[in-house]
């Protein structure tokens, strides 16, 4: 059963540890922010300045991003990573900051905001323009 933060030390640890997990070594903030449809851009800042909690209502996105424990993240666990093996998924691969080049996060950004009939246009359009 993992605790809810009941005290401001809680909080910010918890906050502390999503934000360590954000940097080049894990995964840019814009790439966290697309994998969770997160649209403002500025909400990690929101985050770094104590503004802003929205980062609860994504632990347990947060931590499959980062392969982490949501234990870990709530402060509940010292062991960072969990015992099992995460297998790869088609949002790892294309989340991975090895592959999410900055056209291709603009991408992703335009995607996310399109409507479903809008998607089906673009889809349509580009299967013609690329022959797939």
């Amino acid at each position: 059963m993992s605790k809810t933060p009941n005290n401001a030390n809680q909080e910010t640890e918890i906050r502390d540890r999503v934000l360590s997990l954000i940097g080049d070594s894990y995964g840019s903030a814009q790439a966290l922010l697309c994998a969770l449809g997160v649209k403002s851009k500025n909400i990690v800042s929101e985050w770094r300045a104590g503004r802003s909690k929205s980062y609860m209502r994504y632990i347990p996105q947060i931590a499959a991003f980062y392969n982490v424990s949501a234990d870990w993240i709530l402060g509940n666990s010292d062991e960072k990573n969990p015992t099992k093996e995460k297998q790869p998924t088609v949002s790892d691969e294309l989340f991975s900051p090895k592959n999410l080049t900055e056209n291709k996060e603009r991408a992703i950004q335009f995607l996310l905001s399109l409507n479903d009939e809008e998607a089906k246009r673009l889809m349509d359009v580009g299967s013609v323009m690329f022959d797939k």
